[in-house]
């Protein structure tokens, strides 16, 4: 899975804009710089919230509202991922997903259906992020400037129902530990 396209409208810091990774015609660069500091981790905290879909945020120790600018509009987020077949997404099936969210004045944070996309400039058909809970295809991992390591306390087994906010926990807390040294 490769993120294409950032569409933004009413974040915090960064306002609306897009940030796109494609490099010329079909090619993705092999490094993209982001702004340094609150920016930059904004724009992090964002792709994180559409690709990690809505059933693991709210399960986070951070207010999403924190995200949302000081519009009485909501915060809406839509991003454009193209997946590789076969083992992202069936052969017969087009790989460029558009997704995306919207967080309410209050924070809650709902997933964009069909006919709330407005940002993102295209004639996909939208998805909604199957990250939450249940096995997914979709890889995502995530981490952000600060970190401390688990020290033998992590869990191997997978017995905790919400393991895949391990994978980007650190972008939205500073206490979230990282996986053990090998």
């Amino acid at each position: 899975m490769h993120l294409l396209q950032l569409y933004y409208d009413n974040a915090y810091v960064n306002g609306s804009g897009e940030l796109c990774l494609k490099d010329g015609a079909d090619e993705l660069p092999k490094f993209t710089l982001l702004p340094d500091g609150k920016a930059g981790l904004e724009l992090l905290r964002l792709i994180a919230v559409a690709c990690g879909g809505s059933k693991l945020f709210p399960h986070l120790p951070f207010a999403l509202r924190q995200l949302c600018g000081d519009s009485p509009l909501p915060l809406q987020a839509e991003i454009m991922l193209e997946l590789h077949p076969p083992y992202e997404t069936p052969p017969n099936v087009p790989p460029l997903w558009r997704s995306g969210f919207r967080i309410d004045r209050n924070g809650t944070l709902m997933d964009l259906r069909k006919d709330q996309h407005y940002l993102l400039p295209s004639d996909d058909r939208p998805h909604r992020m199957k990250t939450g809970m249940a096995t997914s295809a979709l890889f995502f991992l995530a981490y952000g400037p600060e970190y401390s390591r688990h020290d033998g306390t992590d869990d191997f087994e997978f017995t905790d129902p919400l393991f895949r906010i391990t994978r980007f926990h650190s972008l939205f807390s500073d206490q979230a530990r990282l996986t053990d040294p090998v």
